[in-house]
């Protein structure tokens, strides 16, 4: 869903599925290329999140793509147990680039103060 509605504005996506079960070391990384269309690196939740990934996206952000964080969720209550959220992801991304990512989701009213502003909708403060 997303691939498609990011191409529609003319954003080149990647998804993450095309580096699930990839190795690295650090010979790899000295001479991994990353793809020049991607335009920015969006962390969100991840089950197949891995060192690869990691890698990859801090050579993009390295580069001066921007870091986008869906949310920052530390876990996801499944079954009465804490599954790690897509926080840990974004915390994981953050360290290895010493680079703190533009929340665009929960908690963060970014998406919709972007909202409110692009569909002209009136806001009320309960300040």
């Amino acid at each position: 869903v997303y691939k498609r509605q990011l191409e529609e504005v003319g954003i080149a996506s990647q998804p993450v599925a095309a580096h699930n079960g990839m190795e690295m070391n650090m010979t790899l990384f000295k001479d991994l290329t990353i793809d020049p269309e991607l335009q920015a690196v969006v962390a969100a939740y991840d089950h197949n999140f891995n060192y690869y990934k990691l890698c990859y996206a801090s050579l993009l952000i390295q580069e001066g793509r921007p870091f986008v964080a869906t949310n920052e969720d530390s876990y996801i209550v499944i079954g009465g147990r804490k599954l790690p959220g897509g926080g840990t992801v974004v915390r994981a991304i953050a360290k290895a680039t010493e680079t703190e990512p533009l929340v665009i989701g929960k908690p963060n009213p970014y998406m919709c103060e972007l909202v409110c502003e692009t569909y002209s909708v009136e806001t009320v403060s309960y300040t």
